[in-house]
């Protein structure tokens, strides 16, 4: 079973596509399950925090990741200012899934 990407909406909701408008406390559950399926340890908010600390890898700019994550500059040097090479969060950003044959790229606007 693989979820598509959800599109967050503020704190309380999100859209899966092919399942509509959802409570942000369904996602976890289908989370969790999904991670139990695969016999995987699911970490509360591991995501976000590893796209935190990732993020601020790479940037180095704590207001920014600070607008991206909706937190002050305080909660983001507390929370996410981890021990992380540039090449360790270049490495967590470049994981995804492999494009199914079925769909067709389409361009970028620059």
């Amino acid at each position: 079973m693989s979820l598509p990407n959800p599109i967050i909406l503020g704190h309380s909701y999100f859209l899966l596509p092919g399942f509509g408008q959802q409570p942000v406390s369904t996602l976890n559950v289908r989370q969790r399950k999904l991670a139990g399926q695969i016999k995987a340890k699911w970490v509360h908010n591991g995501l976000r925090h590893g796209y935190g600390t990732c993020r601020v890898a790479l940037t180095k700019n704590y207001p920014q990741v600070a607008y991206e994550m909706g937190n002050s500059v305080e909660v983001i040097k507390s929370c996410y200012d981890q021990v992380v090479s540039e090449k360790e969060a270049n490495a967590w950003f470049s994981i995804c899934p492999k494009m199914p044959g079925n769909v067709i790229r389409l361009a970028t606007a620059d």
